[in-house]
């Protein structure tokens, strides 16, 4: 179970109960750990073949997403939406990319 300890502008404890649900509900009960492997790369492309989902997994840097972005406009692929996690010097992201040229999933592996 991950533990975070939320603190105001002035490192007080929060305790007012909306803004509390708004943090839960925005981490929800699918939210990834760091706990595990170093670093991890995923890429399933989905049933319907609409979108291609990447999943990134490892040690966070200043500019790391910008690279990726840019690796993958290169590539021609759009990307549709994403989701990152940050947390002590880890981070984690989903993005759901499409083919520039098709406008479907990416169909080669290695691209």
């Amino acid at each position: 179970m991950d533990v975070f300890h939320v603190v105001d502008e002035e490192g007080n404890k929060l305790y007012d109960g909306q803004v509390i649900d708004r943090i839960e509900q925005s981490l929800g009960a699918g939210s990834l750990s760091f706990r595990g492997t170093d670093r991890c790369v995923g890429v399933e492309a989905e049933a319907e073949a609409a979108q291609t989902v990447i999943e990134l997994i490892g040690r966070d840097r200043p500019g790391l997403l910008s690279e990726v972005f840019a690796v993958l406009t290169n590539l021609k692929c759009n990307i549709a939406a994403s989701e990152v996690w940050t947390h002590d010097g880890r981070m984690a992201a989903l993005m759901y990319v499409t083919d520039a040229e098709t406008g479907g999933g990416i169909e080669e592996p290695e691209r």
